[in-house]
């Protein structure tokens, strides 16, 4: 059985793949993954018992946007499928989800999307 890990898994969206490139919408792009791991925790974990997933700021070449997945629990981080059953909700999210649940989402606070991400990389 491996060492349950402290850090992050880091997943990443092709969809908003060139928004989270340009750092002029990197902001924009912490708020939809914001928006879609807020969606996942609440439907696949809402006691927030076996994971946590939320937007990360990666370190890589430059700082970006990213989904992290942090694990809580040995069984969760032994599942062989939990990590891709997340990353397909996300993906899935996006396709799915439309523009009305996103800006009810970013309006349920008064940060703006590029204090989100300047926020994400102080943390």
């Amino acid at each position: 059985m491996a060492e349950l890990p402290q850090g992050y898994e880091v997943g990443e969206l092709a969809a908003i793949d060139t928004l989270v490139r340009c750092k002029d919408h990197q902001g924009l792009a912490t708020a939809i993954l914001g928006w879609i791991c807020a969606s996942i925790q609440t439907e696949r974990d809402p006691a927030s018992n076996r994971f946590v997933i939320e937007p990360i700021c990666v370190q890589y070449v430059g700082p970006y946007p990213a989904i992290g997945i942090r694990y809580l629990t040995q069984e969760a981080y032994d599942s062989p499928t939990l990590s891709n059953e997340l990353r397909d909700a996300a993906a899935r999210k996006l396709r799915e989800y439309t523009l009305a649940e996103f800006v009810s989402y970013v309006t349920q606070s008064d940060e703006s999307c590029d204090n989100r991400f300047e926020a994400l990389c102080e943390r």
